[in-house]
Protein backbone atom coordinates (compact mmCIF):
# COMPACT_ATOMS: atom_id res chain seq x y z
CA UNK A 1 0.00 0.00 0.00
CA UNK A 2 1.32 3.42 -0.94
CA UNK A 3 1.57 6.14 1.66
CA UNK A 4 1.31 9.90 1.21
CA UNK A 5 4.60 10.71 2.98
CA UNK A 6 6.99 8.75 0.71
CA UNK A 7 7.47 10.07 -2.85
CA UNK A 8 5.46 8.08 -5.38
CA UNK A 9 8.53 7.35 -7.50
CA UNK A 10 10.32 5.74 -4.55
CA UNK A 11 7.28 3.67 -3.62
CA UNK A 12 6.88 2.34 -7.15
CA UNK A 13 10.60 1.67 -7.65
CA UNK A 14 10.58 -0.33 -4.40
CA UNK A 15 7.89 -2.72 -5.69
CA UNK A 16 9.05 -6.28 -6.50
CA UNK A 17 7.44 -6.14 -9.96
CA UNK A 18 9.38 -2.98 -10.96
CA UNK A 19 12.57 -3.82 -12.94
CA UNK A 20 15.37 -1.42 -11.96
CA UNK A 21 16.32 -0.69 -15.59
CA UNK A 22 12.91 0.97 -16.11
CA UNK A 23 14.21 3.89 -14.02
CA UNK A 24 16.56 4.79 -16.88
CA UNK A 25 13.74 4.77 -19.47
CA UNK A 26 12.73 8.34 -20.50
CA UNK A 27 9.07 7.36 -20.79
CA UNK A 28 9.02 5.96 -17.25
CA UNK A 29 10.87 9.04 -15.98
CA UNK A 30 8.25 11.24 -17.64
CA UNK A 31 5.52 9.20 -15.98
CA UNK A 32 7.16 9.80 -12.59
CA UNK A 33 7.29 13.55 -13.28
CA UNK A 34 3.56 13.46 -14.00
CA UNK A 35 2.94 11.50 -10.79
CA UNK A 36 4.80 14.21 -8.85
CA UNK A 37 2.70 16.91 -10.55
CA UNK A 38 -0.51 15.01 -9.82
CA UNK A 39 0.58 14.57 -6.21
CA UNK A 40 1.31 18.30 -5.85
CA UNK A 41 -2.07 19.23 -7.35
CA UNK A 42 -4.28 16.60 -5.71
CA UNK A 43 -2.42 15.85 -2.46
CA UNK A 44 -5.39 16.89 -0.35
CA UNK A 45 -8.03 14.85 -2.26
CA UNK A 46 -9.48 12.18 -0.03
CA UNK A 47 -9.08 8.54 -1.16
CA UNK A 48 -7.24 9.55 -4.35
CA UNK A 49 -5.15 6.39 -4.53
CA UNK A 50 -8.23 4.14 -4.56
CA UNK A 51 -9.76 6.27 -7.30
CA UNK A 52 -6.61 5.87 -9.37
CA UNK A 53 -6.50 2.12 -8.78
CA UNK A 54 -10.04 1.86 -10.11
CA UNK A 55 -8.78 2.86 -13.55
CA UNK A 56 -8.71 6.65 -13.65
CA UNK A 57 -5.25 6.50 -15.31
CA UNK A 58 -3.75 3.67 -17.33
CA UNK A 59 -0.23 3.20 -18.68
CA UNK A 60 0.69 0.65 -21.31
CA UNK A 61 4.09 -0.89 -21.84
CA UNK A 62 4.81 -2.23 -25.32
CA UNK A 63 8.21 -3.90 -25.78
CA UNK A 64 9.40 -2.93 -29.27
CA UNK A 65 11.74 -5.90 -29.45
CA UNK A 66 8.76 -8.29 -29.37
CA UNK A 67 7.33 -6.63 -32.48
CA UNK A 68 10.61 -6.53 -34.43
CA UNK A 69 10.08 -2.82 -35.10
CA UNK A 70 12.43 0.12 -34.70
CA UNK A 71 12.64 2.42 -31.68
CA UNK A 72 11.58 5.24 -33.99
CA UNK A 73 8.07 3.80 -34.24
CA UNK A 74 7.85 3.45 -30.46
CA UNK A 75 8.88 7.08 -30.01
CA UNK A 76 6.22 8.24 -32.50
CA UNK A 77 3.56 6.16 -30.78
CA UNK A 78 4.41 7.45 -27.31
CA UNK A 79 4.56 11.04 -28.46
CA UNK A 80 0.79 10.99 -28.91
CA UNK A 81 -0.13 8.39 -26.33
CA UNK A 82 -2.60 6.65 -28.64
CA UNK A 83 -2.60 3.20 -30.21
CA UNK A 84 -1.25 2.98 -33.74
CA UNK A 85 -3.72 3.06 -36.62
CA UNK A 86 -3.84 0.33 -39.25
CA UNK A 87 -2.04 2.68 -41.64
CA UNK A 88 0.74 3.38 -39.13
CA UNK A 89 1.22 -0.36 -38.60
CA UNK A 90 1.33 -0.78 -42.39
CA UNK A 91 3.99 1.95 -42.67
CA UNK A 92 6.07 0.27 -39.96
CA UNK A 93 5.83 -3.13 -41.63
CA UNK A 94 6.63 -1.62 -45.03
CA UNK A 95 9.67 0.13 -43.61
CA UNK A 96 10.85 -3.06 -41.91
CA UNK A 97 10.57 -5.03 -45.17
CA UNK A 98 12.26 -2.27 -47.18
CA UNK A 99 15.17 -2.22 -44.71
CA UNK A 100 15.79 -5.87 -45.54
CA UNK A 101 16.33 -4.85 -49.17
CA UNK A 102 18.04 -1.47 -48.87
CA UNK A 103 18.51 0.60 -45.70
CA UNK A 104 19.00 3.93 -47.47
CA UNK A 105 15.90 3.51 -49.64
CA UNK A 106 13.82 2.45 -46.63
CA UNK A 107 14.82 5.57 -44.68
CA UNK A 108 14.06 7.82 -47.65
CA UNK A 109 10.64 6.27 -48.34
CA UNK A 110 9.69 6.40 -44.64
CA UNK A 111 10.68 10.08 -44.53
CA UNK A 112 8.65 10.84 -47.66
CA UNK A 113 5.58 9.03 -46.34
CA UNK A 114 5.71 11.10 -43.15
CA UNK A 115 6.36 14.42 -44.91
CA UNK A 116 6.19 15.10 -48.65
CA UNK A 117 3.60 12.50 -49.62
CA UNK A 118 1.37 13.27 -46.62
CA UNK A 119 1.50 16.98 -47.47
CA UNK A 120 0.59 16.17 -51.07
CA UNK A 121 -2.46 14.09 -50.07
CA UNK A 122 -3.59 16.28 -47.17
CA UNK A 123 -5.68 18.49 -49.47
CA UNK A 124 -7.93 15.49 -50.15
CA UNK A 125 -8.64 14.81 -46.50
CA UNK A 126 -12.19 15.31 -45.31
CA UNK A 127 -11.74 16.77 -41.84
CA UNK A 128 -15.25 15.73 -40.77
CA UNK A 129 -14.69 11.98 -41.11
CA UNK A 130 -10.90 11.71 -41.45
CA UNK A 131 -11.08 9.91 -44.80
CA UNK A 132 -9.39 10.83 -48.05
CA UNK A 133 -11.73 11.95 -50.79
CA UNK A 134 -10.80 12.50 -54.38
CA UNK A 135 -12.21 15.87 -55.32
CA UNK A 136 -13.43 15.84 -58.90
CA UNK A 137 -14.36 19.12 -60.49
Amino acid sequence: MLDSKTPIRKQIEDQTWFPSYWSKDPTISSMFIMFDAIHAKFNDVKDLWNRLKQGAIKFYFLPVSDMELTDELYIKMNSRGKPLTRFERFKAELERELRKVNEKTAVEIARKIDTVWTDLLWQYCNSENGYMEILVS
